[in-house]
């Protein structure tokens, strides 16, 4: 169901062949939220994730400028007015989408049944 929604959105989909590019598995946990209404269980990856004496995704990705404001600055702003709104940007992340040639280091395996180790039932999905 998770991974259903997830294809629906055209946020994961299955991988073409494979090519000459480099290929990375992502590990993953699920997150249990059951104070939440609509999605209970959300996927966490793990892009820190590495091999002995080898380098994870996040290490070999270009993080550019931090575009985070400065804690300080941002909680010093709440206090020039009397009216401060905040909002969810959860839908924002969804926009960012990975170009083609870079989806093969971010795949992963799935399988909609947990108790079945049967290999034969492994999904290889990609972010897009």
């Amino acid at each position: 169901m998770i991974i259903q929604k997830k294809i629906l959105l055209n946020l994961i989909e299955n991988p073409k062949l494979q090519g000459s590019s480099p290929t990375f598995y992502l590990p993953y946990t699920c997150a249990k939220r059951l104070d939440k209404t609509t999605t209970k269980i959300r996927i966490v990856f793990d892009g820190s994730s590495h091999g002995e004496n080898q380098l994870s995704l996040n290490d070999c990705l270009n993080s550019g400028v931090n575009l985070n404001p400065d804690l300080l600055e941002l909680i010093l702003k709440f206090r020039e007015n009397l009216i401060a709104y905040t909002a969810d940007i959860e839908k924002a992340f969804l926009q960012i989408e990975l170009h083609e040639q870079d989806r093969d280091v971010a795949r992963f395996f799935w399988t909609e049944n947990l108790n079945d180790y049967d290999p034969k039932n492994l999904q290889v999905y990609w972010l897009t």
